[in-house]
Parts: structure tokens; C-alpha cells; sequence
């Protein structure tokens, strides 16, 4: 036996797994592997290439930058809800998904209690996430709005 209470065999089998396991060699597989801990993705810096702007995130923008003039704390703030409202948008698509996955199971005639339970959680979770990003695209509008205000009063505005 060795100091820790394991045997030499233990030992000797714990060095040679561990000398196997060194994780993904290719590009693709660290690539696959850097998105293991990644739940939904709302959080994420990378925006996902599909993820563009929807008609009314457009819309958005556009009236936000009239309101606003082209001010570099108009753009800031600008941008702030068009990343609040993009982030949102994909909030509630997940929570609308989490929702019909939920009234399946409900519909079904046996059902998993774990999973719907599983769902129900998920459902919640992500609705506090809708609700931030709710509250930071309302945020933001409101400062635009607040900033077209002021620089009308001191006559720099439209």
C-alpha cells in the first residue's frame, strides 16, 4: 500500500489512464469541445452567424437612430437595445420552444414526470432571463429617449 491507502496496481492503472486522456487533437474536435459547457447560448459574446436582425429589431434601430441623431452616446445606447432586443427575441424563441415541449408532454397520456419536471424548471429559468433582457432593451430606449430630450433643450437635436 502506498502513503494515500491506494495500491500500487491503483496507482500504476490511474497514470496509465491518465496518460491516455489528453483531450481532442483536431481543430473540429477542440472546436466541438470549447462548446461543451454551453447551455443556450443567450450569454454569448459569439453571436451565432444565422442570428441577424429581425424586421422589428430593424425597425428599432432605424427609429432609434431618428430620435437620437447621430451622436456617439446615441450609438452606444443604440446599440445596447438592439443587442438587449436581439437577445430577447432569441430568449423568447427558446421559452415558446420550452412551452410547446412542455403542452406535448402534458397532451401525451403518460408522460415523464422528471422530464416535464425538467421543463418546467427550464421554462422558468429562461423566463428570468426574458425578463433581463427586457428590462435592459427598455433600459436603453428609455437613455435614447432621455438623450433626444436633452440635446432638443439645449437645440442640438432634430
Amino acid at each position: 500500500m502506498t502513503e494515500k491507502g491506494r495500491s500500487a496496481a491503483s496507482v500504476k492503472a490511474s497514470r496509465a489512464n491518465g496518460a491516455r486522456s489528453r483531450g481532442p487533437r483536431s481543430a473540429v474536435g477542440r472546436q466541438a469541445s470549447a462548446r461543451n459547457a454551453l447551455k443556450h447560448g443567450l450569454f454569448s459574446l459569439q453571436m451565432n452567424p444565422l442570428d441577424t436582425p429581425s424586421a422589428a429589431v430593424s425597425a428599432l434601430a432605424a427609429d432609434l437612430q431618428r430620435l437620437a441623431g447621430g451622436t456617439w452616446q446615441a450609438g452606444l445606447l443604440i446599440e445596447a437595445a438592439i443587442s438587449a432586443a436581439m437577445q430577447l427575441e432569441r430568449a423568447s424563441a427558446l421559452v415558446k420552444s420550452v412551452r410547446d415541449q412542455i403542452e406535448l408532454l402534458l397532451s401525451a397520456e403518460a408522460f415523464d414526470l422528471d422530464l416535464l419536471t425538467n421543463r418546467i424548471e427550464t421554462q422558468v429559468r429562461l423566463g428570468r432571463y426574458e425578463r433581463r433582457f427586457r428590462g435592459r432593451r427598455d433600459c436603453a430606449i428609455r437613455k435614447v429617449i432621455a438623450l433626444s430630450e436633452a440635446n432638443q433643450r439645449a437645440g442640438f437635436g432634430s
